[in-house]
């Protein structure tokens, strides 16, 4: 019941962020100091990271092997840049006012990669010397 909640939260999550980055782009205010800061990219490193996060978290939480929670990371990263790539497309081929950036994809792939490592340290730390699982770690 717990991984049905995670999922459900990272779902949600997805259905989100899906409709901010498909928001047109008059509904998204300007702000002069924004383009100086790149606070756009840092929006992006977060909502990706975010994304991840949240489906990466019953993952790690679940009885899966080491070997498969990494794969199933590996493949929750992947999917995650593909889905940054094809709203960069989905922006500028149907969002009025909105265009295709690739440093947004960077962004995108900076934000899911981060997850992906966040996660995979805390996987391997609960691998002892011997390359068992140390089972004093939580």
């Amino acid at each position: 019941m717990k991984n049905f909640i995670g999922f459900g939260l990272a779902f949600l999550y997805f259905l989100i962020t899906l409709w901010l980055l498909t928001l047109p782009g008059s509904a998204i205010p300007h702000v002069e100091w924004f383009d100086t800061l790149q606070v756009d990219k840092w929006v992006h490193i977060s909502l990706f990271f975010g994304l991840c996060y949240l489906f990466m978290l019953p993952i790690f939480q679940s009885s899966e092997s080491i070997s498969g929670k990494i794969k199933t990371f590996v493949i929750i990263t992947i999917l995650a840049i593909g889905y940054g790539i094809s709203i960069e497309f989905i922006q500028r081929d149907y969002i009025p006012k909105r265009s295709f950036d690739m440093w947004d994809i960077v962004a995108d792939t900076i934000g899911s990669v981060l997850a992906f490592i966040w996660f995979k340290r805390k996987v391997t730390k609960k691998i002892g010397p011997s390359g068992n699982q140390d089972r004093n770690q939580n």
